[in-house]
């Protein structure tokens, strides 16, 4: 009986100390962080805004004010600023270009219950928080290979970057083909387009907002692309000299014919060619007279004016011929 007694002495004590802590703290005990939201991206700066918690725990509550934070993760952020207690949006500044951020707003409140007062403290955290990406570097042609009419691009990675667009365009404008590149470095595209055409290739990179499914795009890269010539044959011509043709493409201003000796590297400039011709009789490679037994391998690069197509093909689309 005793033990019996003493348990419900406890339940009693237990019940009596319950009572009297919803009577000192109220509802404090219940009190949760609002939600944060991200409502622009800019490339240094982040603008967030948060629910007013006091809507919701009651009017006995007063926010005196929210202290906002800003780091890499929920382990390693710093303090930014205290906002008062009836501000709900802040435009963070001073950010990097390009990289996602852990946001944190503390909200300091005071309770006035009927018997006490206090102060406590609530959070809430917003992870990858995006700032707008910078413009993509190194973004260049590769490689083409006029046969296939296919050509490569490359640019520099970078580790915040969710994934990369490419739009291609013609001289008007209008995209002719398009694709979303996640988490490389270089891209090779087939055209559906005409071959032998200018045309202009923009990429621009994007990370994925909190909600993971926005996606949050930089500014666009922007290069051009001059088609290499396709060429089209090799003929020996009077027992000692090479033809060489090719296709001409349009907006070009003219056309260089290069040699070597070997397929892959050595190729010198052999002669310039007006845009109205479209092959070229070699009688010299690097300053010496054909040889017989000997494999010469050529290139055509089309000009357009201060501009220059790949001469550097991608692919094994060089050609060569053997004169003998």
């Amino acid at each position: 009986m005793k033990i019996r007694e003493e348990r419900n002495g406890f339940r009693k004590l237990w019940l009596v100390l319950g009572v009297f802590a919803v009577l000192l703290f109220g509802t404090a005990l219940t009190a949760s962080a609002a939600t944060i939201y991200q409502q622009g991206v800019e490339d240094k700066a982040i603008s967030i805004r948060w629910d007013n918690p006091i809507l919701s725990w009651g009017s006995d509550y007063i926010v005196d004010n929210y202290k906002i934070y800003v780091g890499n993760s929920d382990t390693d952020y710093t303090y930014k600023t205290t906002v008062s207690g009836n501000t709900t949006s802040y435009r963070i500044t001073g950010l990097a270009a390009g990289k996602e951020y852990y946001v944190r707003v503390e909200c300091n409140y005071t309770f006035h219950g009927k018997y006490t007062t206090r102060s406590d403290s609530v959070y809430a955290a917003l992870r990858n928080a995006p700032t707008r990406l910078a413009a993509v570097g190194g973004f260049v042609i590769d490689a083409d290979d006029a046969s296939s009419n296919a050509v490569r691009f490359k640019w520099n990675t970078n580790q915040d970057v969710d994934g990369y667009v490419w739009l291609l365009k013609n001289k008007k404008g209008s995209v002719v083909d398009s694709g979303d590149v996640s988490y490389l470095y270089s891209y090779d595209i087939s055209r559906k387009a005409k071959p032998n055409t200018i045309y202009t290739i923009e990429l621009k990179a994007y990370s994925k907002a909190v909600d993971s499914s926005t996606k949050v795009y930089g500014p666009a890269s922007t290069i051009k692309y001059y088609p290499q010539p396709k060429m089209k044959k090799l003929k020996l011509v009077n027992g000692n000299k090479i033809k060489v043709s090719w296709k001409k493409v349009s907006g070009a201003t003219k056309y260089i014919v290069y040699g070597s000796t070997k397929a892959n590297k050595g190729y010198k400039k052999i002669a310039t060619v007006k845009k109205s011709k479209s092959s070229y009789v070699v009688s010299k490679v690097k300053g010496k007279k054909l040889k017989k037994y000997q494999n010469y391998y050529f290139k055509v690069q089309a000009v357009y004016g201060k501009k220059k197509s790949s001469k550097t093909n991608y692919d094994g689309g060089y050609i060569y011929t053997t004169y003998r």
